[in-house]
């Protein structure tokens, strides 16, 4: 089943936007702007431990892992990871060596590996 796109409309909002999308995913019908009035935004935005509390309340339990870029195939996706150490993205699947990623700031992508790692800060939500 195919994640739904949403994008952030705030800097700091990148770990409520990939709530929403993994909220949707596990069909609870709920807006971004729905979760921004449950959960205002600091400025520093979200945390891991916000986002999961997030989830949590919707009876969706998590767990976050330090976990190479070899440790995310057997995985059951979709994920939450921390990218570039200030942002949060979900990564869809992983296909013929591809990296399928939505990003609430740029929209749904598709990468190699190496681009992957790049950008990959080693710390995942399940």
């Amino acid at each position: 089943m195919k994640i739904p796109m949403i994008y952030q409309m705030e800097n700091s909002e990148c770990g409520l936007a990939c709530c929403a999308m993994i909220l949707n995913y596990f069909k609870y019908e709920i807006s971004l702007n729905e979760l921004r009035e449950i959960y205002p935004s600091s400025r520093s935005g979200y945390s891991l431990l916000s986002i999961s509390k997030v989830l949590g309340d919707f009876n969706i339990s998590s767990h976050a892992f330090k976990a190479s870029v070899r440790d995310l195939k057997p995985l059951s996706f979709p994920l939450i990871c921390f990218w570039e150490s200030s942002h949060f993205i979900i990564l869809e699947k992983i296909s013929k060596n591809k990296f399928y990623i939505l990003d609430p700031a740029k929209g749904r992508q598709r990468m190699s590996i190496s681009e992957f790692e790049r950008h990959y800060s080693n710390i995942i939500l399940t």
